[in-house]
């Protein structure tokens, strides 16, 4: 608090000084006679200075004047003396002589001395008038009420430097000014008072919308960049003053030195925004993100048209006027943000100030270019005409101007929510372009995340609870929305998406687009677990043929190998012992006949472990009913096995999966499901239909499947079918599972 206080007194002294600075140059300015002349940056010549013309001021001069001599003395002299001279000479009505270079000749003029025209000045320069009163106005509505908020003292410190400066660099230099000190004095205060505001700028950049770590802690680390562009800025000017030839020289390097300052602050202002970004808090970066299109929106316009022109020497593409209008979106969204934020539409200020602080540039921008070609085409003549047919295209144009920058802004601040279309066709062509479907779930997280302009996207594959997080962009919040995704009716996974802070809530819009996405990701959704399934499917089976293969060759190795071979040793022996011990050959031909016995055992069992003999014995609704026996004993259901009509020819693969996906069911009924009866029927057709029904319990309210289950489920995949365990209407459970046929042909059923 005690830092806040003291941060608070020293903004204001700083202001109320340069505000005094301003006020005391902008009085000597008004109250001394005037020759109608104007001094501006980079029109100073080696034996003079070229003049531009005060509004409503009579006189001699004219624009584009050179002024080698006033008063009997060269420019060049008054102004290498003028820094050590008294007022300059002159009252309301004098007059002076002025030799002039006009047209390539010299002309001697008789220069009358008038009252300053302070409103004119002021009137024809609405723009830049306009734009510093709204900043001080700001700066002090802002500071009047968030005094103790570091930002508003940077704000109001750098407000006060630009209209403290711009008021005495609007009312510009007389060429008298430079027969005293008069000129210097105005030109380096101007310049002082100007530094507040690039160095108020930066300094705000480290407060807003709160203090860095480091300057919270050393309040005094503020003051560094006030130090630094004053520092830079009179240390170059003092490089000047030693380095130039003249003092007209010099006079001409102050003014091209402000633009120092300017960059410094335009090259500081990107780095301070990008650490700010990187350490703030979610609820920070709301205001950051608005801040920073207006920023940027100012500087890429002023580096256009003001800061580039000055480097190659030329002037501005717009008039100053003009070219402040762009800065108008800064002051209203600083006061929002620091004032009302949390409790006012901060996205429709962002919004407007983009939009119409873009229209009034473009605008302009058509306006001068319009105004430019019908004076090429038609000529001067007519200036009036000229503007007025200038007005009326700037005019035509700035509907269809607007309604375009509407379109872009929306979509930079809200993203796609505006466009459902435009979002759902950025979604199918990404898909579409994805050619690894495994490549899905991060698609649709960036698609969403960018539409929305979210900080955090993911989804979630598979119906819970054996749901999986396949893809997440982004840190997870605690708040956060989810939508579910469903094909045909069937959850498939869940979209989970996060606010963009704690004081922007998504909105209906944003909610109704979410939905819209939803929708067409439940499909791709469903995609992706099925190429999933498949290709873990795939992985089963080659493990699991594998696996059998590798059984079936230790059988074969370790027991009937071993035991063919022990047979054809016996036999050898016995057919010697035929003739010599008959015997002996009796009692081993004994033994290899039990031998050969044990070793049909053995190919009997691998067979049977391949595929269930009862299958090819009593077909597979015999081969059910045989099971279905086996598992009949006290207090089991009542099994019963049928099947519906004529069965197609079934595959191997079919009739395996379907003889064991109907015993696990029948075995689950048994064990589990505490049911009086259970029967298994086997439906035909264009696939072939499993459905085995019980009328016991009932599937718990949240079913763990089992490894039962899973192989059923499984085993239908394979064959790219599917298996369903669902409640049985009237209680009880029904297992459904659909195995896709392969042969036509149809016999008759058992």
């Amino acid at each position: 608090m005690a830092n806040g206080r003291r941060g608070a007194l020293v903004a204001l002294i700083v202001t109320v000084i340069a505000l005094a600075i301003s006020a005391v140059l902008t009085t000597a300015r008004v109250t001394t006679p005037t020759s109608g002349g104007i001094v501006a940056y980079g029109h100073f010549r080696p034996t003079g200075v070229v003049v531009e013309i005060l509004p409503d001021v009579p006189t001699t001069l004219q624009p584009g004047d050179l002024v080698v001599a006033m008063d009997g003395r060269s420019t060049l002299a008054w102004a290498d003396d003028g820094v050590a001279l008294g007022p300059r000479p002159g009252s309301v009505g004098d007059s002076v002589p002025f030799v002039v270079a006009r047209g390539g000749q010299a002309l001697t003029l008789t220069v009358t001395l008038v009252g300053y025209p302070i409103l004119s000045v002021l009137t024809a320069a609405w723009g830049t008038f306009g734009f510093v009163a709204a900043m001080i106005a700001v700066g002090a509505f802002v500071f009047w009420r968030r005094p103790l908020i570091p930002a508003a003292g940077a704000l109001l410190v750098a407000a006060a430097g630009a209209f403290g400066s711009t008021i005495p660099f609007l009312l510009s230099m007389d060429p008298l000014d430079l027969t005293s000190s008069m000129y210097a004095w105005i030109i380096l205060g101007t310049a002082a008072v100007y530094l507040l505001l690039w160095g108020g700028l930066i300094d705000f950049l480290l407060v807003f919308p709160r203090p860095f770590g480091r300057v919270a802690a050393r309040p005094a680390l503020r003051l560094v960049p006030y130090a630094a562009v004053s520092a830079v800025y009179f240390g170059a000017v003092g490089v000047a003053r030693l380095t130039d030839p003249t003092t007209l020289a010099w006079y001409d390097s102050i003014g091209q030195l402000t633009l120092v300052p300017t960059v410094i602050a335009f090259a500081a202002a990107p780095v301070l925004l990008a650490l700010r970004w990187r350490r703030s808090p979610v609820e920070d970066r709301q205001v950051l993100r608005g801040f920073t299109w207006v920023f940027g929106f100012i500087i890429v316009a002023d580096t256009i048209l003001w800061v580039i022109p000055e480097f190659l020497g030329s002037p501005p593409l717009l008039p100053w006027t003009v070219e402040a209008l762009t800065g108008l979106p800064f002051p209203i969204l600083v006061a929002v943000a620091i004032v009302r934020h949390g409790a006012f539409d901060f996205e429709v200020v962002i919004r407007r100030s983009l939009v119409y602080g873009s229209l009034t540039l473009a605008v302009i921008v058509l306006y001068v270019v319009t105004a430019a070609a019908i004076g090429t085409i038609i000529g001067t003549a007519s200036p009036y005409a000229t503007s007025l047919l200038a007005t009326g295209v700037a005019a035509l144009a700035a509907l269809p101007i607007r309604d375009a920058l509407q379109t872009v802004v929306t979509r930079f601040v809200y993203g796609d929510r505006e466009e459902p279309v435009r979002a759902i066709r950025r979604l199918g062509e990404r898909l579409e372009l994805s050619v690894d479907p495994a490549a899905m779930p991060r698609v649709v997280v960036d698609t969403v995340a960018d539409a929305l302009r979210l900080p955090y996207a993911a989804l979630e594959l598979g119906a819970p609870p054996a749901a999986r997080l396949a893809a997440e962009r982004g840190l997870r919040p605690d708040a956060v929305v989810e939508r579910s995704l469903a094909f045909q009716g069937q959850p498939v996974g869940r979209l989970i998406i996060a606010p963009r802070g704690p004081a922007e809530p998504l909105s209906a819009s944003d909610l109704r687009l979410l939905d819209d996405l939803a929708q067409q990701i439940g499909v791709a959704a469903h995609a992706a677990v099925l190429t999933e399934d498949l290709r873990a499917s795939r992985e089963r089976l080659v493990t699991a043929r594998e696996e059998e293969r590798r059984r079936l060759r230790r059988d074969l190795h370790d027991g009937l190998g071993p035991s063919l071979a022990a047979i054809g040793m016996r036999a050898g022996a016995a057919e010697s012992l035929v003739r010599g011990d008959p015997d002996r050959a009796a009692a081993l031909l004994a033994e290899l006949q039990a031998e050969i016995t044990t070793a049909v055992a053995d190919v009997r069992r691998l067979v049977d472990a391949l595929r269930p003999p009862a299958i090819d014995e009593v077909g597979l609704v015999g081969a059910l009913r045989l099971a279905a026996d086996r598992l009949d004993s006290p207090g089991a259901p009542r099994l019963e096995v049928g099947s519906d009509g004529r069965l197609p020819d079934l595959p191997a693969a079919v009739e395996v999966a379907a003889y064991r996906i109907g015993t696990e069911a029948m075995t689950n009924a048994v064990r589990h499901a505490g049911a009086a009866t259970c029967s298994l029927r086997l439906v035909g057709g264009d696939d072939l239909t499993v459905v085995v029904e019980d009328d016991g319990r009932g599937l718990p309210n949240a079913p763990r499947p089992g490894v039962g289950l899973v192989s059923m489920h499984e085993r239908a995949a394979e064959l790219g079918g599917e298996c369903r365990v669902e409640p049985r209407p009237g209680g009880g459970t029904r297992v459904v599972a659909r195995l896709p046929l392969v042969g036509p042909s149809l016999v008759t059923g058992s």
